[in-house]
């Protein structure tokens, strides 16, 4: 059957579930299309029918005067289905005395839902308004349903949109915790500094082990405590270390042998390369690796 085919589709289901409303509690923001709806119609309720596989539940449901707690709701009887399976307006004066509906059992004879669609195509389920009487639905009762919808469904975007943002900051969070976990693990010295900016977003603690010395925040490139010279014994300027080339170039440097002045005073040799990065938003940063020469 249509109705069962459409609300089994595990795509409609998971569109469903990431509104994140399936058992939320009723909230004045969305009752309050449901109660505006059933002050125009002169209707007996008016719900906010959320569908999923074998239940219904009614995110909104409100009379002309008050508005009902959040719940579930049988399928069975119910004419919600039937506007998932379909996915377009279901208009019933008399439902007892229509084909195909006639048989439901249903206390309501009168039945207007409308699709709330999300704008990838999925039905979630319907805003309705019913009667346990006939009624002929006007052409005005179809508009204001249908513009009162378009409403609710804005309502639900802007709740998935946020929900959406939500899980990609915990990702975001969970993935730069476990990079930083790794760097400070890992055997070289790391550092990582944004691009075009040159901030030094992390360093990790080999770094300051091979330089003998703390890495304190830097803003820029410019702003780095580094003191290194090459082959002929010539200081490397701010803007003449791999990182900072890599940041400013995008050039990739590979093992460039530089003698350093540490924190105590020392001098050391360290191989240096450095690589432009891209993180899961394709932006890029550039991280650089230190180390002693192997030879």
């Amino acid at each position: 059957m249509a109705n069962e085919s459409a609300l089994t589709s595990p795509q409609r289901l998971a569109a469903l579930h990431n509104t994140g409303l399936l058992e939320s509690p009723a909230e004045e923001r969305l009752d309050g299309f449901t109660r505006l709806a059933a002050q125009i119609l002169g209707v007996p309720k008016v719900a906010i029918s959320l569908v999923d596989e074998t239940r219904q539940y009614f995110k909104s449901a409100s009379c002309p005067t008050a508005s009902e707690p959040a719940g579930w709701y049988p399928l069975e009887g119910c004419y919600c289905q039937d506007v998932i399976g379909r996915g377009s307006p279901v208009i019933l004066a008399d439902a007892w005395n229509e084909s195909g509906f006639s048989d439901r059992r249903s206390n309501v004879r009168a039945y207007a839902g409308i699709p709330l669609r999300t704008a990838n195509g999925n039905v979630l389920g319907a805003f309705c308004a019913f009667d346990e009487r006939p009624r002929d639905w006007s052409k005005r009762d179809i508009d204001v349903l249908t513009a009162l919808s378009v409403a609710v469904m804005s309502e639900i975007q802007r709740r998935i949109a946020e929900r959406s943002a939500h899980d990609s900051q915990l990702r975001l969070m969970a993935e730069r915790t476990l990079a930083h976990a790794v760097q400070q693990q890992m055997p070289v010295g790391v550092v990582v500094a944004e691009v075009p900016s040159g901030r030094l977003v992390s360093v990790n603690a080999q770094m300051t082990e091979i330089f003998r010395m703390p890495f304190k925040p830097a803003a820029d490139l410019q702003s780095y405590e580094w003191t290194g010279f090459d082959a002929t014994g010539n200081r490397y300027s701010a803007l003449e270390w791999p990182l900072a080339r890599t940041v400013l170039t995008r050039e990739t440097v590979r093992a460039e042998e530089i003698r350093i002045r540490r924190g105590d005073g020392s001098d050391g040799f360290i191989r240096m390369s450095s690589a432009p990065v891209r993180d899961s938003e394709g932006k890029v940063v550039s991280s650089s690796s230190p180390r002693p020469p192997t030879t």
